[in-house]
């Protein structure tokens, strides 16, 4: 056998190795097109965590633990069960809305909590302009889960004159 030469075993392996690599990157892409920050740490972490989504173009890195848990989910055409972490502009990108943006928050359990100046009880009601938020998951001094409700278009023809 010649020095340097690859059986076709050894071959093989390094082409499968090249193939997981590739959907690896592919992975993480569709990962970060989803709604999570890209070089700004995982969206649902408060700060960067070895071997999360954080890993500054990595091709190799792996997605965090919480790669398969959409940030929201719609529940009809109007209301979606969103993660509270969600960074506002994503959130009004993806669901085409116009929730203010602010420097002293950047996601919507922020804005909420800005707009009430307190956690929220679970259940609790909060209207803003033509949305409603009802709070499904609270831990503690953190919102987890909102059910936000956008109007409906027949809600929205109404309140224009």
């Amino acid at each position: 056998m010649q020095v340097g030469a690859q059986t076709e075993p050894e071959n093989q392996r390094s082409q499968d190795d090249q193939a997981r690599s590739i959907e690896k990157s592919v992975e993480a892409a569709n990962y970060h097109e989803a709604g999570h920050r890209r070089n700004d740490g995982c969206a649902r972490h408060d700060v960067r965590s070895p071997g999360c989504c954080s890993q500054n173009g990595d091709p190799d890195h792996q997605p965090c633990q919480h790669a398969e848990k959409p940030l929201f989910k719609a529940i009809s055409e109007n209301q979606f069960l969103v993660d509270a972490k969600i960074d506002l502009d994503i959130l009004n990108d993806e669901l085409d809305i116009d929730l203010p943006v602010d420097k002293s928050y950047e996601s919507l359990g922020g804005f909420i909590f800005d707009l009430i100046g307190s956690v929220p009880d679970k259940k609790q009601e909060i209207a803003f302009g033509s949305y409603k938020f009802i709070i499904e998951k609270v831990d503690r001094n953190r919102i987890l889960e909102v059910l936000l409700i956008k109007p409906t278009q027949q809600e929205d023809a109404s309140l224009e004159f």
